[in-house]
């Protein structure tokens, strides 16, 4: 995160004085305002937001239940509340409830703006170290990867395809493909194109204008106009409907967009980065995807090999990992017994690089003393690593992804939240898969 590239802040508000005061002021912020909770969380849930701006009433008001769905399943966006009434309950619960700022009555838009750049400065310090922001390994493979990755971020047009299966780093390319080109001070949009209901899709991508719905209480831009000069992000491409996939072929071919209820085409400068586990090119052949927009999005291609085909990087990976959850996690791992590497190495990674490092967040957690054995992880014990429990006639990818499903509610107590974080997935795209599984809770 950085002071060139455009944040985003969320506003939660009753009153038009708050965002007045921001768009007057000469920070050159993305404004999202939002009157409603539910517009609020879903929002949250599939957007980067850097700062919430939350205006509460009264200790039972609305914007409580957003800081706490804050505080509990997004953490890492700082959170200011104002309180025009200087209300001491208000305040009391607020500072409780995990807000990093409180501004009560009287408060100036210079007080304002001063908290919002001391929350943005506290949110780049604590991603200096952000472990999505590094591409670890030493194999050919990622040599390759990082090759590719320098190449297409100079051809600053061209849209760029990701291929891999899930958790091998997918976004982390994308991300680094945007820092290592012309439009790192712009802004970075990551999408989850499988999390968006066809009944929203235009709305989202394109915006709309005020009064152009029912419920359409505010202009609003969308995730297109979002990126502008930057790049825009478009994970789980496979998984979006064939007629969805019409209009965004039409902003690929005609670089502009329309807002809902608007009669202005707006131009699109920014750069498409997708993402897929799926075989585009077969699902294209079976008309589950359009060709057209296949060969669009084809211009060029980083395929991401599984961590199974490239072994050699996975004690830089522990190493990385190791290092820091211990400051996450406050722990002092210092050393790691040699047979937990060679089982590793015995192990295929089904989930990739998202269960290398899930495994060893839950062996750290267990650790009560400075160093990781075999008591600490549950590797399946066999040459192969696969877990002959599971019939291999069954051992498929729809088998392998409910499973892990099922491993994240028990972990989490059955939390949904809380299980879409850890398979690093929304909320939405997780109730899903429920959903598609069977699986009730």
């Amino acid at each position: 995160m950085n002071f060139n590239r455009k944040h985003t802040v969320l506003i939660f508000s009753e009153k038009q004085n708050i965002i007045n005061e921001i768009n007057h002021s000469k920070l050159d912020f993305n404004i999202i305002p939002s009157y409603e909770i539910e517009e609020s969380i879903r929002y949250i849930s599939n957007n980067n937001i850097d700062i919430a701006i939350i205006e509460t009433t009264n200790i039972e008001s609305a914007g409580f239940k957003l800081l706490d769905f804050i505080n509990i399943d997004h953490q890492h966006i700082n959170s200011l509340v104002i309180n025009a009434d200087n209300n001491i309950e208000c305040i009391k619960k607020a500072l409780k409830s995990g807000a990093n700022d409180f501004l009560t009555n009287n408060y100036t838009q210079d007080q304002l703006i001063n908290s919002i750049k001391e929350n943005l400065l506290n949110n780049i310090n604590s991603e200096i170290d952000d472990e999505s922001r590094l591409i670890i390994g030493h194999s050919q493979s990622i040599k390759n990867t990082i090759q590719l990755i320098n190449k297409v971020a100079t051809a600053n047009d061209t849209s760029v395809l990701i291929t891999g299966e899930s958790g091998t780093g997918k976004e982390l390319v994308a991300r680094s493909i945007h820092e290592a080109s012309n439009r790192r001070n712009n802004y970075f949009h990551a999408v989850n194109c499988s999390a968006i209901p066809e009944s929203l899709f235009e709305s989202e991508f394109f915006g709309h204008t005020k009064g152009s719905f029912t419920g359409a209480k505010y202009d609003k831009a969308g995730w297109f106009e979002m990126a502008g000069q930057g790049s825009l992000f478009l994970d789980e491409i496979g998984d979006m409907p064939l007629n969805l996939q019409t209009k965004l072929l039409r902003v690929l071919e005609d670089k502009t967009i329309r807002k809902i209820g608007s009669n202005k085409d707006i131009e699109f400068t920014g750069r498409i980065i997708a993402a897929t586990n799926q075989d585009l090119k077969n699902n294209s052949e079976n008309g589950n995807f359009r060709l057209d927009l296949y060969h669009r999005l084809n211009s060029f291609v980083i395929q991401i090999d599984p961590l199974r085909e490239r072994k050699e990087d996975i004690p830089e990976l522990v190493e990385f990992f190791v290092k820091n959850l211990n400051k996450k996690l406050n722990k002092h791992i210092s050393r790691i017994d040699k047979d937990v590497i060679e089982q590793m190495y015995n192990y295929d990674f089904p989930g990739n690089i998202r269960e290398l490092r899930n495994i060893i967040e839950r062996a750290m957690i267990i650790s009560d003393n400075g160093g990781l054995s075999m008591k600490h992880f549950n590797f399946h014990k066999t040459k192969s690593g696969i877990d002959r429990t599971i019939k291999i006639a069954d051992f498929n990818l729809k088998n392998i992804e409910k499973e892990y499903i099922l491993k994240a509610l028990e972990r989490t107590h059955n939390n949904k939240s809380k299980a879409a974080d850890l398979l690093d997935i929304t909320w939405q795209s997780l109730d899903r898969r429920l959903k598609k599984h069977k699986i009730i809770i």
